[in-house]
Formats: structure tokens, sequence, C-alpha cells
């Protein structure tokens, strides 16, 4: 019989990706920043508003800059914000895209370290991830490090494990974590949050493979440091809990599982709201839980709340919704109530065939 599904995932440190060129036919005119030969590092203040122009792609807001570089530099440049979750766009003087970021830097922040291949005016795009953010932000770029390049590195290698871990191919994605973990090791240190996010992939790889001895370990190393650097309520401190008991459940301890996930879901509804898309993860978590020990009465209720929150945050066609709908009727599947079951199945299909393909 089919599972309810526990929604767990590798914490993605960001990587810049190489790109084609993009249409700028719609892009707004770039406000140029003059550099000197010697490049030293330069700050840019800005905001995205409801005044912003909108990527044609998406409907995203947008605000460019430019810079001039020079053939054979390396640059690092970061993007932050207090208010939304960033994502930059780095385009070369013939317009065409050579990389981007999306959570590179330090929380939902951006980075790119990129070399210069040909003298001329850069543009960076200062977007957001998702349609609708606005706020204010901050753009820096400075010649890159040897840091830098570090953690470039462990960056596109904590891309290939989650290409590999997407796949099922764990054994293979293992020396890559592994390298990647050394790197964040080495350069930010062993109690930083990155230095967590890489443990904690580590460990879900083995958790994967059954290899539950090394992986619990390496999930309460993570969460050691997540609540030493960032707080035992940060939501980065809930996906290490999440992580650490969906290992224990599934080794049978229950008991313990119950506890963190619990945990988990208060910290999402106290620091994030009852109708935020890490809530309903929360919420469909526990659920499994009970389900699997075949507390059905304590698992459908949380299953309801899940997919209403779901519905709202992310709306009624979404795929995550599709996996909330299709959790639910599973429930009604092992309780027999097949007439309940069926019009959900049907309507998380349709979702799936609309966003994703009849193929996928």
């Amino acid at each position: 019989m089919p599972r309810i599904s526990v929604i767990h995932t590798l914490a993605i440190v960001g990587v810049n990706v190489i790109a084609g060129s993009v249409s700028h036919t719609s892009l707004a005119q770039t406000t140029v920043v003059s550099q000197s030969a010697i490049r030293m590092p330069e700050t840019v203040s800005g905001n995205l508003s409801e005044s912003s122009p909108v990527l044609e792609d998406d409907g995203s807001y947008y605000e460019r800059h430019a810079f001039e570089g020079i053939a054979g530099e390396s640059i690092t440049i970061e993007l932050s914000s207090p208010d939304f979750d960033t994502y930059l766009i780095l385009l070369n003087p013939e317009g065409e895209w050579v990389a981007q970021d999306d959570d590179g830097g330090e929380g939902t922040n951006s980075r790119i370290v990129v070399m210069i291949s040909v003298t001329g005016n850069y543009t960076l795009m200062v977007n957001s991830h998702s349609v609708g953010e606005t706020g204010t932000y901050r753009l820096d770029w400075r010649s890159a490090s040897t840091t830098d390049w570090a953690l470039n590195e462990a960056s596109q290698l904590n891309q290939q494990v989650i290409e590999a871990y997407q796949t099922g191919n764990y054994a293979e994605a293992v020396p890559l974590a592994k390298r990647a973990l050394e790197i964040y090791e080495q350069e930010l240190g062993p109690t930083h949050p990155d230095t967590a996010q890489s443990f904690n992939n580590l460990a879900e790889l083995y958790r994967e493979q059954g290899r539950y001895s090394e992986a619990e370990p390496l999930f309460q190393r993570a969460l050691e440091i997540n609540e030493l650097a960032l707080g035992p309520t940060h939501p980065n401190t809930a996906l290490s809990l999440d992580n650490l008991a969906e290992l224990y459940a599934s080794q049978g301890h229950y008991s313990e599982a119950e506890t963190l996930f619990q945990r988990a879901l208060t910290i999402r509804e106290r620091e994030l709201g009852p109708t935020h898309p890490d809530t309903a993860l929360s919420l469909n978590n526990l659920a499994a839980l009970y389900t699997s020990q075949g507390r059905y009465s304590k698992a459908e209720p949380l299953l309801q709340q899940a997919l209403v929150t779901s519905e709202r945050a992310l709306g009624l066609t979404h795929p995550s919704t599709a996996i909330n709908i299709t959790n639910l009727a599973l429930l009604y599947v092992y309780q027999g109530r097949y007439g309940g079951a069926e019009p959900l199945l049907q309507r998380a299909l349709a979702i799936n065939e609309q966003a994703l393909g009849q193929t996928h």
C-alpha cells in the first residue's frame, strides 16, 4: 500500500549556473556605477517596489545596476535583503545571461563568484525569488578571494549532490557531500550554519541508504549548530528537527520522532505563521507519523489543515498542494473510505498533469 509522503529535503546552498542569452527588450534603463582599474569594494542600496520593472517570464520585480568588468579579473557579487528572498542575475556586455544565483549567500541571500572573460559593461539584475516580493536590498561587489572560490566550489558540489539525490544516486553523492562538508568546515568553521546544512545533506544521503547509525550523529550535529548559531526557534532549526525526527521514525522510534516533529511544528507556527507553506510541511510530517502508527483520528485533522494551508499559501493548482491532497486521500484509503479518496486522487492527478506534464 502506498505510504503517506514525509516531506524532507536537502539543504540547498546556492550555486552559480551558466545559462543562455536573455532578451532585454523589456528591461529598464541601467544605473552605471563607475570603477577604477584596481577594483575596490562597491555597494549599491535600492528598493524593489510595485513601480519596479517586471520580468516577462514570471512577473517578478527587478532592478538593474551595471559595472565595468575587466577581462581576467575575479569578482564576488552579493545581494542581500531583510525583506525578500533574493535572486541575482549577471548579464555580459552582449546582454547574455552569464550566471544566476538564489541562496548562495547567507540565508536566502544571493552570491555569484565569476571570472570576467571580456572587458565591458556588465549588468546585475536584482530580482526576487517569488512573484510580488518587494523591499530594500543591498548589492555589493568586490575582487574574489580564495575563500570565495573555495565556497563556490562547495556550492557546485552541493548542487551535484542535490541532483544525484533527486535521481536516487545516493552512493554517488556521498563523496561529493563529504568534500563539500570539508570545504565548509575549513573556510567557515565547524559551527557555521552552512556547515550545518552540509552535515544535514550527508546525513540525509546515509538515511536514504538505511545507514542510520552514520546518519544520526550528523543530523544531531546539524541540529546542535543551528540551535547554537541561529537559536532554538529558528526555521533552520525546525528543518533539523524534522530530519532527525524522520530518521527516528524510519527506525520505529516513534516517541522520539513525535516529540521532534511537534517541536518543529511549534517553531514554524510561531515564527512563520499558521498559513506558511513550511507550517503545512510540519503538519503533513506529523500526520504521516501518526498514520504509520495507525493513529488515523489524530492524523486526519492535521492533513486537512495542511491542505487548507497549502491551498492558501501556494494556490489550488500547486504541485505541493497535490502532495497534500494525495496524502489525505491515502489516509482515507487506509480507513476504507474509498468514496472520499477517489475525488481527491483525481484532483491531485489533474494538478500534476497540468503543472508537471503527463509524462512526469
